[in-house]
């Protein structure tokens, strides 16, 4: 469990609770509720829509692909219409969004 907290005229706790463990009896998930508390359940992104890959910029299709196996940068790229006559070959940025547990 994660808790952070803030101090203004309200003190708020903010509290990250594994619902898995919450749901087998874990005591220390299982938190008992108190008035005005709120629980915001998020949604798994996963179970939502398949795994994709973006790519943006100077390629001749800019958009959302599947993610396949073992898929590379260049894989992508080419999925993508390939890098247009302007694109930088030099460079590029990527961005990873790591899902799941945070780390402590």
């Amino acid at each position: 469990m994660r808790r952070c907290s803030a101090t203004s005229r309200w003190k708020i706790k903010i509290f990250s609770v594994s619902l898995s463990s919450s749901a087998e009896g874990d005591p220390s998930a299982n938190i008992l509720l108190q008035p005005r508390d709120r629980l915001l359940i998020h949604r798994n992104v996963d179970a939502i829509e398949p795994a994709s890959a973006y790519i943006q910029g100077d390629v001749g299709k800019p958009g959302r692909y599947p993610l396949t196996t073992n898929m590379t940068v260049q894989d992508l790229i080419r999925v993508g219409g390939g890098l247009k006559a302007s694109a930088d070959t030099e460079t590029a940025d990527l961005t990873k969004y790591k899902w799941g547990k945070r780390d402590s």
